[in-house]
Order: structure tokens, then sequence, then C-alpha cells
């Protein structure tokens, strides 16, 4: 006999073989019934209230329905392999080439022989437990980037609600102990490194050391990038570390490509320390093509010269005939001051208006020639970035 409910009813229920169950049902607005038969008295009432509660929240639907979706996802779950994933987490990151190539090494030599096809959800606190406990104990390094190469992905399916939860973080397990540690060279080492170094190499030393550019990054320096007269430097390009003969522009000897920096802020403008300055020139004289330094920083350091003297000269010339000029307007000194000998407040002024004058038309002239200077290098650069850009490849390296 069916027990009702205020939502619902149970009924009990004896099968010929005298085994007890219970079903729960109900009714909604349209007439349609929906029920399920369980094992206990307490799981039918269960049911039941679950059952109120999605409705009062609005999110109810046919209890085939929902069957139907969780063995559809349950499907998609046996589908969603721990090395399907791991292709599309490798796909949609917008990772670097190079980052993309190590983790590829990862999964390969690391993760994938153990976990192999295995659904994600079934990758537990467990078996990443096991999976550690198989590595070689004496990669430690490679041990660690793995872990978080293989938490990362887990993590990416949680996101995209393909797992219902990472597993926890064991501790320890995403960093390797430092087994040898760098000790700077001191002032004394670096002088007899240097020393011993070939002389088109001198400089290299000197900017590992003191103004802090990676390998990378000073392998790719070319003398488009040094400004020989303020020692700055821009850093915008590096050779990479791995070599990989396929890339667009890799060397046809190493097979190692040329790639911007790994993050915004490597992209940045350093200087060399001024007591190396004369060196960085001493070198770029020495160590770069006739073309770049020769007539053309000639010429440079000729215009320098002359526009500072005819400069000078020609602000000199406009502040005296200002100056000359306006004291020929000032009157004796016996008709401002009214006949004193001595030099009145009212004839000093004069003087000092004279002076004025004087200064205001250098400052103006200086204003007039930056002005012309302005427009002039506009007009005599507008295609150098075309032209850098074309020679780019062509340029010796520092």
């Amino acid at each position: 006999m069916a027990r009702r409910r205020g939502f619902g009813e149970v009924e009990r229920r004896v099968s010929r073989s005298g085994q007890v169950t219970y079903r729960a049902r109900y009714a909604m607005s349209d007439g349609v019934r929906h029920s399920r038969t369980l094992a206990t008295k307490m799981d039918a009432e269960a049911w039941l209230a679950a059952e109120r509660a999605l409705i009062d929240r609005d999110q109810w639907t046919s209890p085939q329905a929902r069957k139907e979706a969780a063995e559809r996802r349950l499907r998609e779950a046996e589908s969603n392999t721990l090395q399907s994933f791991a292709e599309r987490y490798l796909a949609e990151r917008g990772l670097r080439p190079n980052t993309v190539r190590g983790y590829r090494a990862l999964l390969k030599g690391q993760i994938l022989p153990f976990f192999g096809d295995a659904p994600l959800h079934e990758v537990t606190l467990a078996q990443i437990k096991a999976w550690r406990a198989s590595l070689d104990p004496a990669k430690e390094s490679t041990n660690a980037a793995s872990y978080r190469l293989l938490r990362s992905i887990l993590q990416a399916a949680e996101e995209e609600e393909l797992i219902d939860r990472a597993p926890p973080k064991i501790r320890g397990a995403s960093s390797a102990p430092v087994k040898n540690v760098a000790i700077p060279a001191t002032f004394d080492e670096l002088a007899v490194i240097i020393d011993a170094m070939p002389d088109r190499l001198k400089l290299l030393i000197v900017l590992a050391a003191f103004v802090g550019l990676r390998e990378g990054e000073l392998l790719e320096l070319r003398r488009s990038d040094v400004d020989g007269v303020t020692g700055r430097i821009d850093v915008t390009r590096k050779v990479d570390k791995d070599a990989d003969p396929s890339a667009r522009g890799a060397c046809p000897e190493c097979g190692r490509p040329i790639s911007s920096p790994k993050t915004a802020k490597g992209i940045r403008t350093v200087h060399a320390p001024p007591p190396f300055l004369s060196m960085l020139q001493k070198h770029l004289l020495e160590h770069t093509a006739d073309a770049v330094h020769g007539v053309a920083s000639a010429l440079l350091i000729v215009a320098r010269m002359v526009g500072m003297l005819i400069g000078i000269s020609a602000l000199t010339t406009v502040g005296l005939r200002a100056f000359y000029a306006a004291s020929e307007k000032i009157p004796p000194a016996s008709e401002v001051c009214s006949g004193a000998v001595q030099l009145c407040q009212a004839y000093r002024d004069e003087v000092r208006d004279a002076g004025i004058a004087q200064l205001h038309a250098v400052f103006v002239g200086a204003a007039v020639c930056a002005a012309v200077a302005a427009v002039l290098a506009l007009w005599l650069l507008r295609e150098a970035p075309n032209r850098r850009a074309r020679n780019t490849g062509g340029t010796m390296p520092v």
C-alpha cells in the first residue's frame, strides 16, 4: 500500500521471492508520473526530497533525461584520456615552440608511459604517487618538471569541467633541490678571463658579467642594436638554446633558431657601464663591417662638430646684435640719473633690459634652430625604419 506524503508517495512492495523494495513516485503538473524503486524506505524518501529540491530551485528535468546526460558525460569522460587532452592543452595554450617541444619530451618520456590512455577522471592522487615512485630518482629536476606539467594539465581539465576536481597537490613534488650552486666570478677572476679571451670575444664577457645579458641575447646582438656613442643596447631577439633545423630562420650550421625573448619584460634597453664604453667603441670599430662604421660614422662626427660651431657662432652673433641694438637706445647716464656723478638704479635697469633682450634673442634663435633641425631630421629619416628592417638580416653581430 502506498503511503502518501507532502510530496509524492512511497509504496512498499514485496516480490514473489520475499524481497522488500520501496517505490517512490510523484506526479508533475502535466500529469506525468515519475518513479524509482529503491532498497530502503529511507532511500526512497531521500530521493523524493531531492526531486522536490530540484523543482523548488527550478532546476528539474525528468529523471530519464538526467540519466541519459550522466551516461553521456561518462562516455565523454572515457574518451577524454590524458593523452588526448594533453594534445589539446599544448595546441590551445599559445605556448612557444621551445616550450611545446620540452613538454612533448616530458609527456613522451615521463608521463604517458605510465598513464597511457587512462581517462582523466581515473588519474587519482594515489596513481600520481605511484607514478612518482616509478621515476628515476637521479633525475630530480626532470621529475619535478614532469609533475608540474601533469598538474597543470589536470587543473586545465578541471577548468573545462572534464573532471570534478584535480587531485590535491603533493607538497615538494614541483621543485627539486639545487645541487650545484653558481658562484659568481670575482673581479680579479673576470680580469683573468677577459685577458684570456680572443679580442673579438672580450666584450662578450664584459656584457655578460656587468650588463646581465644572457647567452642567447649576446649571440644575437647586431650592430644596429648598439649605440656606440651612449652605450645603449636594445635587446629584442635571442638565439634559442635548443636546435630546431626545421624552424624558420634556423642557423644552417647549428640549427638553433632566432626568436624574441620569452616574456615582454625580456624586451628591454640596457647600457654598457661607463668604464667599458671605450672598450665597446673599440670593438665596434675593429670587429664590424667597414660599411657600418666607415664613411657614415665620420660624416656623423663632422656634422656634429660643424653644427656645434655654426650654432654657437650664429647664436652669439644674434645675441650680440640684439644687445648692441638695445644699448644704442639707452640715453647717457647723465640724462637718466639727472646729472648725478654715480650710476643710478634707473640706468642699471636699462642695462639689465638690454642683457635680457640679448638672452631673449639667443633663446628664440635656439628654438628656431631646434625646430628646423627636427623637421630636417624627420624628412631625412622618413624611410629609416624600412631601411633598418631590410638590413636587419645583413648586419654583422657585435
